[in-house]
């Protein structure tokens, strides 16, 4: 089995939330450095979010799908941020084509 194609697929939808989504944001690795440790969850997960109505919020989330000569597609996501998605589709996908998408370890 070989990779034939990579893709990326964005989805949007809403989602219904009572309330305010994430009204604290959760610990990261990054919270280690003082500049990322005071952004609060209006700077970060409820922007990637947005508010659209009472109790509704906007998603769009980016997949990555990997294709097969033998008609096997595989789905990666969601992708965190636009620049890990441009990554893949542009540096990346010359690299996988031709490839046997088993060999994880390998990639």
């Amino acid at each position: 089995m070989k990779i034939t194609d990579v893709k990326l697929r964005q989805l949007q939808g809403t989602m219904e939330y009572p309330g305010v989504l994430w009204e604290e944001r959760g610990g990261r690795p990054l919270d280690i450095y003082p500049a990322f440790r005071k952004l609060s969850a209006a700077d970060t997960v409820r922007r990637q979010f947005p508010k659209v109505g009472d109790g509704r919020y906007r998603l769009t989330q980016t997949f990555l799908n990997i294709e097969t000569d033998e008609g096997i597609t595989g789905v990666v996501g969601p992708l965190t941020g636009d620049a890990t998605a441009f990554y893949l589709a542009v540096q990346l996908k010359p690299l996988l084509i031709g490839q046997n998408p088993l060999e994880t370890e390998y990639l």
